[in-house]
């Protein structure tokens, strides 16, 4: 029999709950996160922007058995402003205990409740259990496409997870050696041509300026699905405070023609990226005639900081085609996006026209 569970926004009466939940799942093996063992301020984020409400699952003796954290912001669906719930940090007892097999169940029908918009990004793999919950629901579940450019072959060929394994592992320390991999890359970016950018400049900046709010007006007619973009949009994913993020606006003759968001990070022993320092472009916003040179510049700032391979997760066609005409290889997702059915029919299914990056939810949490 299914145990009946309760949805309550933390507070602080359920921090003891929350403490004895995460000792469980952790008896378990050392779970990917937990849940939060402080109460956060009953409103994060500026009135009217991104709001955050942490839900616990709490059953009728009063423990805590899952919860999930619901990020409410203002998205443009189907050429209208609407406001959508993005999911982040679902977890459920029943991933270590099939007596709360049913918490998963009931935390869908709690957010489907919360509003008919829902998305979450990341998970890892469709194996994961709250992707395949969504998935047997008819959400629709896709791997956000991953690119990647390489700056330094044999720092890549010895580093890089899928080749420090079995017979692949030899045959990459031996082209690493050889100077094989940096002659490959030369030729490959050889009949990569770059876009001319003598007439415009990629400039650091702090905080957002209002500007923002034109370059969103001009590329939001190409999208079915985005968070909103905006100058409040982009303050409230990249605010100042997150001091990691690089943040650049693209400026010509004075006037801001785009901007983007990166972030550069030192691995050690990543399963994926070994103790390469990796670079990822989280954000790039532009109308079409300005993406190629914003995407062009915002790779060489984040090569100029040290970045030895830039990594970019878009679902956007556009976004991905213009990344490939610079020399992005395509390589597997583990980044998921995920979308209940009434946003997923604003796509027709198709996330070409969908604007999904490694800046929406979570998804510069392992970064």
């Amino acid at each position: 029999m299914s145990v009946k569970i309760e949805f309550r926004p933390l507070s602080e009466s359920l921090i003891p709950a929350c403490r004895a939940f995460n000792e469980r799942l952790r008896s378990h093996g050392e779970p990917p996160f937990l849940l939060p063992e402080t109460a956060p301020p009953k409103q994060l984020g500026a009135p009217g922007g991104i709001s955050w409400t942490h839900y616990v699952a709490v059953d009728d003796g009063g423990a805590v058995r899952g919860g999930v954290l619901l990020m409410e912001q203002r998205a443009w669906i189907g050429q209208r402003v609407a406001s959508v719930i993005n999911i982040q940090s679902p977890l459920s007892e029943g991933a270590v205990d099939r007596t709360y097999s049913g918490v998963g169940i009931q935390m869908l029908g709690f957010l489907t409740r919360q509003s008919p918009f829902l998305y979450a990004v990341g998970m890892g793999s469709d194996r994961n259990p709250f992707a395949r919950l969504l998935t047997a629901a008819g959400w629709l579940v896709k791997p956000v496409p991953f690119q990647f450019s390489v700056l330094r072959a044999g720092r890549f060929l010895r580093e890089i997870g899928p080749l420090r394994q079995g017979r692949r592992k030899a045959l990459a320390r031996a082209a690493a050696a050889g100077g094989l991999g940096s002659v490959a890359l030369a030729a490959w970016r050889s009949i990569h041509k770059r876009p001319s950018s003598d007439w415009c400049a990629l400039q650091s900046t702090v905080s957002w300026p209002d500007e923002l709010n034109l370059v969103w007006n001009a590329c939001r007619d190409s999208f079915d699905f985005a968070s909103l973009r905006d100058a409040r949009g982009a303050a409230d994913l990249h605010p100042p405070l997150q001091a990691r993020l690089k943040r650049f606006l693209l400026r010509a003759d004075g006037e801001i023609l785009g901007w983007s968001v990166g972030i550069v990070t030192a691995m050690h022993g990543s399963p994926h990226f070994g103790d390469l320092t990796v670079g990822t472009i989280l954000d790039a916003l532009a109308p079409r005639e300005h993406l190629n040179v914003l995407l062009a510049l915002t790779h060489d700032a984040l090569r100029d900081l040290g970045a030895e391979v830039i990594v970019s997760n878009q679902t956007h066609r556009y976004w991905r085609t213009r990344l490939a005409s610079l020399g992005f290889l395509n390589g597997p997702s583990n980044y998921l996006v995920a979308m209940s059915k009434p946003l997923a029919s604003e796509l027709l299914g198709d996330l070409g026209r969908a604007y999904v990056s490694r800046a929406d939810g979570d998804g510069r949490i392992h970064l």
